[in-house]
């Protein structure tokens, strides 16, 4: 549960810079929470 944040800042980062390039839209940002662990929804 320690990488927990790291998986958290890892998506953050990625989402922000594909926010920046215009790519992001929901079904992006649902592949990610969906990879996401349980216990951080």
């Amino acid at each position: 549960m320690g990488n927990a944040h790291r998986i958290t800042s890892t998506v953050q980062r990625v989402s922000a810079r594909a926010h920046r390039h215009g790519a992001f839209d929901a079904h992006q940002y649902s592949l990610y929470h969906v990879a996401l662990p349980p216990w951080h929804r």
